[in-house]
């Protein structure tokens, strides 16, 4: 894979914080309907995967939220990033929510404002 120089300014916590309240808006109605519609988990589950995963792996690079912030999820080159980095990143996350939120918080104090899921999967979020 070709690397690429171009990384863009790395996004800092408060823009990264709003993209998830975005994602929020989006995720939460559609989890409430499908739980209101009898769904034992698997349809939540794979809308999850496609959310969480799968878009930031395409060529979107980014959940919806991110997307219409002007932000982009990459390897350490500037590259998109595969299926598994994002699942690695997404796996991440948990790590970093268990923390008491200190992995998330650690995007304000961090070089390239990084989060601890971010180092774990070696991705970073910059602006397009």
């Amino acid at each position: 894979m070709m690397q690429s120089q171009d990384f863009g300014a790395p996004a800092g916590f408060w823009m990264r914080f709003l993209a998830v309240i975005v994602d929020m808006i989006i995720v939460m109605p559609v989890s409430f309907g499908l739980m209101m519609a009898g769904d034992p988990g698997i349809i939540g589950l794979i809308f999850s995967i496609f959310y969480y995963i799968y878009l930031p792996a395409s060529d979107m690079m980014a959940t919806p939220g991110k997307y219409v912030l002007g932000l982009k999820i990459t390897d350490d080159f500037g590259n998109k990033i595969s299926v598994g980095k994002s699942t690695v990143r997404y796996l991440g996350t948990i790590v970093s929510a268990i923390t008491i939120c200190i992995g998330y918080i650690m995007v304000g104090f961090t070089e390239n404002k990084r989060g601890l899921h971010d180092m774990i999967a070696s991705t970073r979020v910059t602006y397009k």
